[in-house]
């Protein structure tokens, strides 16, 4: 991925980070340390959070023909919420957990 694609997703994945910045039905989980003045711990959190989170395969059990809406796999929501919680560990915002009724709607 070219480095403008990396800013972009970054952009995109703050911009979801913020849509729960403060809502209160969203569930509080602090379970990522980073020294964000660090490089070392920087580069650690990348490679063993954002990394392999960003590696899962979607898993859509949905289909254009029929039309079923389907959804991702269970893993890749786990990697979705883990990719929104280290970006928002580098905006200074708590970490979220997913909300079962939300996901249901």
């Amino acid at each position: 991925m070219s480095r403008s694609g990396v800013i972009a997703a970054t952009a995109v994945l703050g911009l979801i980070a913020s849509l729960f910045a403060g809502s209160p039905a969203v569930a509080v989980a602090d379970d990522l340390a980073v020294n964000h003045n660090d490089k070392t711990s920087v580069s650690s959190a990348y490679l063993e959070v954002l990394q392999p989170a960003k590696e899962v395969p979607i898993g859509w059990t949905g289909s254009k023909s029929p039309c079923l809406a389907g959804a991702p796999s269970a893993a890749a929501q786990q990697a979705t919420l883990t990719a929104v919680n280290w970006f928002r560990n580098f905006a200074g915002l708590d970490s979220v957990v997913e909300d079962a009724a939300w996901s249901a709607q």
